[in-house]
C-alpha cells in the first residue's frame, strides 16, 4: 500500500515538474519574442527605415537572426508542433480573410483597360517562363515529390503581386499619385484577385483528382456557404452597420460578432473536409468590404498581423530552414534565379500588354512590371505550406523567402526613379496673380484637424465670389505612425489610399461634416460654381511636403494654404506646437509649384464665425514685393464678395524720416538695380488695383506713413483691433525704414518680419493671419534660417 502510494506520489511530482518546465519554457518564448519586437522596432528606425525599406523586411531579418541563435531554437523546437504549427496556419487563414475583404470580385468585370491587360498578360507571362524554365530548376533539386505540381505552384507563387505591400510603399515613398503609381496600383489589385481566384481553384481542382468525395462534400459546402452569406449573414452585417454609424464607438457585441461569424464559418468548413484556410479567403471576398463591421475587422487583424503576430510568425519560418545538403553557392545561385524569373515574367508580360497593346513606352511598361513582382506576407505563407506540403524542400523555401525580400528592397530605388521622372525641370510661374479669371480657381487647403474648418471655409467663402469657378481640395494632413501605417488601405477607387484608424476616421468625418455645412447654407445656384473635393497626405513629417506639392501640381492649384504649426491656448497665447508641421510648412514653402499661405489661426475669431461663415472684416497689408502684390491679387478676388469690408493698407515710409534719413546718408529703401524694378511694379500693380476697384463701397484704401519697424507694428496692433483677418506677403529680406529693426525680433523666418509680428503671442487674441508667398520658379534652394537643414 504504501509503495503505491510513492508510486503515485513520484507520478504526481513528474507531472508538476513537467508543467514547472512547460510554463517555464512559455515564458522564455514570450520574454524572446518581446525581444525579438524590440530589435525589430531599433532596426528599422536605426538603418533600413533610412533606405526606404519597410517594417516587413526589419521583421524578417531580425527573426533570422534569432532563429539561429542557439538558445532561442532550443526552446522554440519544444513548443513549435504544440503552439507554433497551429498558429501558423491560424495566421495564414487571417490573411487570407483579410486578403478577400478588401477586395472586390466585381473588379474583374469592370476592369476592361490597360491596366487589366497588364495584369493578365504579367500572369500569363509568368506561368509560361516558370514552366518553360522549369527543367533548369529541376537541375537544382527544389522539388520533392510531383514535378507537375510543384511547377504549378511555384508558376502561382511567382505570378502574384503583394497589392497591399505595394500600395503602402507608394504611399509612404510618394509616388502613388503618379501616373506610374495610380496604373500599377490598379493593376497589381487585378494582379492579386485573379491569381489568388486561380490558385484556389487549382487547389480544388488538385484536391477533387485525389480526394474525389471529401472534396465534392466541401465544395457543396462553399455553394451552400455562399448562399448563406449573401441571404442571411450580409443583410446580418449591414444591420450592424446602420447600428453603429462612423464617429461613434463601436458597441462590444457587435465586436464579438464581427469576430465570431467569419470563424464560426470556417471552423464548419473544416468539418465539412474544405480547406479551411482557402475558405476563410471565400469568406471575406463575399462578405461587404465597405462599412463600419468591415473597417473595424480589416484595421485590428492588419494592425495585430503587421505588429504582433508577423515576427512570431517569421521565427517559425526561419527555424523550419534548414541545410539540406546544398551548398550556400548553390543557394545565392537559387534566390538569384527566382529573383530574377519572378522580375523577366512580369516585365516581358507588362512590356508585351503595354507597348504592343496600348502605346506606352518601354521605360514605363519595364518600371511597372518591377513594381508588379513585389511580393508580400502572402508568398512567405505559401512557400511554408508548400515545406509542410512536401513540395519543396527548407532550402528552397529559404532561397524563395530571400528573393521575396529583394522583390521589395528595389522599390525605393525604383520610386527615387519615378520621382525624378515626374518632376518638371522648369516650371511655369503658378499664382493668383497669373490666373486667368475666365479660368476655373483652384487651391489646396491642408487642415490638422476640425479646428482649422472654420477659419479655411471663411477664406473660401471670401474668394467664391470673385471667382467664375473656385475647386477647393481640402488636404487631411495625418502623420504617418506605425498604427496609421498598419491600418493603411488603398481607396475602393484605387486611385488613393486611407486609414482605417478609428481616431483617424472620426477626425475626418467631423472635418466633412463641417464643409459639408458650410455646402448646405450655400443656394443651388452657388452650389454649381464651388466644388468641394477631399484628399489625404498621410506622411511622416519628414515626406509629407511631396504628398501636398504633388496634388498641388497634379490637380494644376495656384494657392496651396497651409495651418500654421502654433494653436491658440485657452489663456490667449500660442502654444509651441509640433515642430513637424513646422518643418513641413517650410519644406512646402521651398519646393511648392505654386504660391503658398500660411495660415495662422486664432480660435477666438471663431466665436464671430459661429453665426456667419463670412468674414466681416479684412485687411490686407501692402509694403512692397512679389508677395505682398501676391496678396493684393487675393484682394482683387475678395473685394468681390459684398459682405466682406476689405481695407488695403498700404505702408509708406514717413517723409521726415526720409529726409532724416537722406541727411544721414542713408535711403528710404535700398534698391539695386532688380530691387528698383520691383518697387516699380508695387506702384504699377497697386495702381492698376486701386483704379480697377475704386468703386466698389466695401472696399477702403487708405496709405499708412510711418518712421520705423516700432511704429509699423503699433500701426499693425491699431488695426487688428477692427479686422478679423490679416492677409500680408511673406516679405523679402531687404532693408526699409517701414521694416526697420524688426528682422532682429524675428523668431519664426518662415513668415517674414511682419508675419512673424501677426503670429507673436501677445499681438492679438481674435485677429488671424494669412500670410503668402509668391510662387518664383527661379528661387534657389536655400534654407530658412541655420537651424533647418533643406531635403
Amino acid at each position: 500500500m504504501a509503495d503505491n502510494d510513492n508510486e503515485k506520489a513520484r507520478e504526481t511530482m513528474c507531472m508538476a515538474l513537467q508543467g514547472s518546465q512547460a510554463s517555464s519554457v512559455y515564458s522564455l518564448v514570450a520574454v524572446e519574442m518581446l525581444l525579438l519586437l524590440v530589435f525589430s522596432k531599433l532596426l528599422h528606425l536605426l538603418l533600413l527605415r533610412r533606405l526606404g525599406q519597410p517594417r516587413l523586411i526589419c521583421d524578417f531579418l531580425a527573426a533570422m537572426l534569432m532563429a539561429n541563435i542557439d538558445t532561442v531554437k532550443h526552446h522554440f523546437q519544444l513548443v513549435i508542433g504544440d503552439v507554433i504549427d497551429p498558429a501558423g496556419e491560424f495566421v495564414f487563414a487571417t490573411y487570407l480573410f483579410v486578403l478577400g475583404l478588401e477586395m472586390d470580385p466585381r473588379l474583374l468585370l469592370r476592369r476592361k483597360g490597360p491596366e487589366a491587360s497588364v495584369a493578365y498578360f504579367g500572369i500569363l507571362s509568368n506561368f509560361l517562363l516558370t514552366l518553360l524554365f522549369f527543367p533548369v530548376l529541376q537541375d537544382m533539386h527544389i522539388a520533392q515529390k510531383d514535378d507537375f505540381l510543384t511547377s504549378a505552384g511555384l508558376a502561382a507563387i511567382l505570378a502574384t503581386t503583394s497589392s497591399h505591400i505595394l500600395a503602402r510603399l507608394a504611399t509612404e515613398l510618394k509616388f502613388s499619385r503618379s501616373e506610374i503609381g495610380r496604373f500599377s496600383i490598379t493593376a497589381g489589385v487585378t494582379t492579386d484577385l485573379l491569381s489568388t481566384i486561380l490558385m484556389l481553384v487549382g487547389y480544388t481542382c488538385y484536391s477533387l483528382y485525389n480526394q474525389w468525395k471529401w472534396t465534392m462534400i466541401g465544395i457543396t459546402y462553399v455553394a451552400v456557404e455562399t448562399i448563406l452569406v449573401f441571404a442571411v449573414i450580409t443583410p446580418v452585417v449591414d444591420w450592424m452597420n446602420d447600428r453603429n454609424p462612423e464617429g461613434k464607438p463601436l458597441k462590444g457585441q457587435y465586436m464579438v460578432a464581427a469576430f465570431m461569424i467569419p470563424a464560426m464559418l470556417c471552423y464548419l468548413a473544416r468539418k465539412a473536409g474544405y480547406d479551411w484556410k482557402l475558405n476563410a479567403f471565400l469568406v471575406g471576398l463575399a462578405l461587404p468590404g465597405k462599412g463600419r463591421i468591415s473597417s473595424f475587422l480589416i484595421s485590428r487583424i492588419n494592425f495585430s498581423l503587421t505588429y504582433l503576430i508577423l515576427p512570431f510568425y517569421f521565427v517559425l519560418v526561419n527555424m523550419k530552414t534548414g541545410d539540406d545538403g546544398n551548398s550556400s553557392t548553390a543557394s545565392f545561385s537559387m534566390v538569384g534565379v527566382f529573383t530574377i524569373l519572378g522580375g523577366m515574367g512580369k516585365t516581358l508580360g507588362t512590356m508585351y500588354a503595354g507597348i504592343m497593346r496600348h502605346d506606352m513606352k518601354w521605360e514605363d511598361a519595364m518600371r511597372i512590371g518591377l513594381l508588379l513582382n513585389v511580393k508580400g506576407p502572402y508568398h512567405f505563407f505559401c512557400a511554408h505550406m508548400a515545406v509542410n506540403s512536401h513540395l519543396i524542400d527548407r532550402n528552397t523555401m529559404n532561397t524563395l523567402m530571400f528573393s521575396f525580400l529583394v522583390s521589395i528592397a528595389y522599390i525605393p530605388m525604383m520610386a527615387g526613379r519615378i520621382r525624378q521622372k515626374i518632376k518638371k525641370s522648369e516650371r511655369e510661374l503658378t499664382g493668383i496673380q497669373w490666373h486667368d479669371a475666365g479660368e476655373e480657381l483652384r487651391l489646396v487647403v491642408g487642415l490638422h484637424g476640425p479646428r482649422n474648418v472654420p477659419l479655411a471655409v471663411g477664406i473660401i467663402e471670401a474668394a467664391r465670389v470673385g471667382t467664375t469657378s473656385l475647386a477647393v481640395y481640402t488636404m487631411d494632413m495625418v502623420q504617418m505612425t506605425e498604427r496609421a501605417a498598419a491600418m493603411l488601405v488603398h481607396g475602393q477607387d484605387l486611385e488613393e489610399a486611407t486609414v482605417l484608424d478609428e481616431q483617424i476616421m472620426e477626425m475626418r468625418e467631423h472635418i466633412n461634416s463641417g464643409l459639408e455645412t458650410y455646402k448646405e447654407q450655400l443656394n443651388d445656384e452657388d452650389k454649381k460654381h464651388l466644388n468641394i473635393r477631399r484628399l489625404l497626405a498621410i506622411a511622416s513629417f519628414d515626406d509629407m511636403h511631396h504628398d501636398i506639392c504633388n496634388a498641388a501640381e497634379d490637380v494644376k492649384s495656384v494657392l496651396i494654404i497651409l495651418p500654421y504649426h502654433r494653436r491658440q491656448m485657452v489663456g490667449g497665447g500660442l502654444s509651441e506646437g509640433k515642430t513637424g508641421f513646422k518643418n513641413v510648412n517650410r519644406k512646402v514653402l521651398q519646393n511648392a509649384p505654386c504660391s503658398v499661405g500660411i495660415l495662422v489661426d486664432r480660435d477666438q475669431g471663431r466665436k464671430k464665425l459661429a453665426s456667419s461663415l463670412v468674414l466681416q472684416n479684412i485687411v490686407v497689408v501692402f509694403i512692397g514685393g512679389k508677395d505682398d502684390r501676391e496678396a493684393l491679387a487675393l484682394a482683387g478676388i475678395i473685394v468681390q464678395h459684398p459682405s466682406i469690408n476689405l481695407m488695403v493698407a498700404r505702408f509708406l515710409p514717413d517723409p521726415a524720416a526720409i529726409d532724416k534719413a537722406n541727411r544721414t546718408g542713408h535711403q528710404a529703401f535700398a534698391f539695386d538695380a532688380d530691387e528698383d524694378a520691383e518697387a516699380r511694379a508695387d506702384e504699377q500693380y497697386f495702381t492698376a488695383f486701386h483704379e480697377r476697384h475704386s468703386g466698389k463701397k466695401n472696399l477702403v484704401c487708405m496709405d499708412v506713413h510711418v518712421s520705423n519697424g516700432a511704429e509699423t507694428v503699433a500701426a499693425l496692433r491699431s488695426l487688428a483691433e477692427r479686422h478679423e483677418l490679416f492677409i500680408v506677403g511673406r516679405g523679402e529680406v531687404r532693408w526699409s525704414l517701414v521694416t526697420a529693426g524688426m528682422s532682429d525680433w524675428v523668431e519664426h523666418a518662415d513668415l517674414g518680419p511682419v508675419g512673424d509680428v501677426l503670429a507673436a503671442s501677445d499681438f492679438s487674441t481674435s485677429t488671424s493671419a494669412l500670410v503668402i508667398q509668391q510662387h518664383d520658379n527661379r528661387k534657389e534652394q536655400k534654407v530658412i534660417d541655420d537651424d533647418f537643414l533643406p531635403m
